[in-house]
């Protein structure tokens, strides 16, 4: 069935982004015992960055599973400088017994789904390290790799580093781009 353009119009509602947003940093009980809220400013540094969600959602939908990871110069691993290169064709073992495995396109875990909690487990891992992936590649931004509401990516990812053979207590590097993990065990881009 083709629509055409008043129709689509009529019953279809073009997204629109609310610029008009303003954040807040907590709240405090003034003297009268009133809640205050602290708002500020898109212009304060912080942990959370203003973001235009048309341009988030755009970006995360042409990053789906269907999209090739961009980088596939295979550098190895080298522990000295505590880098590897994340391309297809890589395999790792889990120590749940999973495998993760890179194709073109995402991290595939492989294993015997019948053990729920392994299958959970590995396929957590894997959807983190393909997000990772990603972002090392400059496929998508790092606050993409944080925006998962259902798990938390760094922990997940934390896993399939360390079975890759990274040592996530310094600085590593993947596909040519340096990260760390913060005091608060998130993956931050850059050296500590």
């Amino acid at each position: 069935m083709q629509v055409n353009n008043n129709t689509s119009n009529m019953y279809y509602t073009p997204y629109q982004t609310n610029k008009n947003v303003k954040a807040f940093s907590g709240f405090s009980i003034n003297d009268g015992g009133n809640m205050e809220i602290n708002e500020t400013s898109d212009n304060d540094p912080g942990f959370a960055n203003f973001v235009d969600y048309q341009e988030f959602h755009k970006a995360w939908m042409s990053q789906g599973a269907t999209t090739p990871f961009s980088y596939t110069q295979n550098e190895g691993y080298n522990s000295v400088k505590n880098s590897i290169s994340l391309v297809p064709g890589m395999m790792t073992r889990l120590s749940n017994g999973f495998k993760l495995s890179i194709n073109n396109y995402m991290v595939e875990a492989l294993g015997d789904f019948k053990n729920n909690e392994a299958a959970k487990e590995s396929t957590a891992i894997a959807s983190a390290m393909s997000s990772l992936i990603k972002v090392a590649n400059g496929q998508i931004p790092i606050s993409m790799f944080h925006s998962s509401r259902s798990q938390n990516n760094s922990e997940y990812a934390k896993k399939g580093l360390e079975a890759f053979g990274i040592d996530t207590s310094k600085a590593f590097t993947i596909n040519d781009k340096t990260f760390h993990f913060d005091q608060e065990g998130q993956i931050r881009l850059g050296n500590k």
